[in-house]
């Protein structure tokens, strides 16, 4: 049986600079005038995604070991905690957007909301 490495593998310690460093990128990115809305969205849901674990491993479809790596959905969503206010007061406006469409919170918006009145409505709905 073959053996894949997961997040958890990785101590968060060794992980941390190089999520940091991609999350940069992204937002860098971000200030393009040039990209489509399309574009805008897609690089959004990868920032959401930073740090969610990913699921590797055989294609069905393909008998390409270089191609056998294909990322795939968990079939059980992950369990974590959600983050305290501490937490959420570090995280950017697109950062806590995201969180509150994982958490289900609506009312949160990064285009019309300033980031106090987004933790606000966040922190409410999770009452």
């Amino acid at each position: 049986m073959p053996h894949f490495l997961t997040q958890a593998d990785v101590p968060f310690a060794m992980r941390r600079p190089h999520l940091e460093r991609f999350r940069r990128m992204l937002r860098e990115s971000l200030h393009n005038p040039g990209l489509a809305p399309e574009q805008r969205g897609h690089i959004k849901k990868r920032l959401a995604g930073i740090g969610l674990p990913k699921i590797y491993g055989p294609s069905s479809s393909s008998s390409d070991p270089q191609e056998a790596a294909v990322e795939r959905a968990p079939t059980d969503p992950p369990v974590q905690s959600l983050p305290d206010a501490d937490a959420l007061e570090r995280m950017t406006k697109a950062e806590l957007e995201a969180q509150a469409a994982r958490e289900g919170v609506g009312g949160v918006s990064a285009s019309n909301q300033r980031k106090a009145e987004m933790l606000e409505t966040l922190l409410r709905g999770r009452e």
